[in-house]
């Protein structure tokens, strides 16, 4: 995400698109503990490029429909405070693969 505001943005919530439910999460330096985050500043200069990525910040999903497999993509949406929204597709990985 290239976030070109003005304002710090947070990230309200997150949607996969045939998932049940879906929620960010970060990964805790300290033994591998997963800390769910209910909202996620996003302080970023102009310009500045924000990931999900393996091992940090990242997108957890539950229950998904049975046509979503590791290897394959979802929709995921972002919801900011204020309403704005982002979509863009993701790769599914599977719980546990290499980080």
């Amino acid at each position: 995400i290239t976030y070109d505001g003005d304002d710090v943005a947070v990230i309200r919530g997150a949607e996969i698109a045939g998932a049940q439910s879906a929620s960010i999460h970060d990964t805790v330096e300290v033994e591998g503990q997963m800390e769910m985050q209910e909202s996620l500043p996003v302080n970023l200069q102009k310009g500045v490029r924000f990931s999900f990525e393996r091992g940090g910040k990242h997108v957890m999903a539950m229950n998904l429909d049975e046509g979503l497999e590791p290897g394959g993509t979802a929709e995921v949406t972002l919801t900011f405070l204020g309403g704005d929204k982002v979509s863009f597709p993701a790769t599914i990985l599977a719980a546990g693969d290499a980080r």
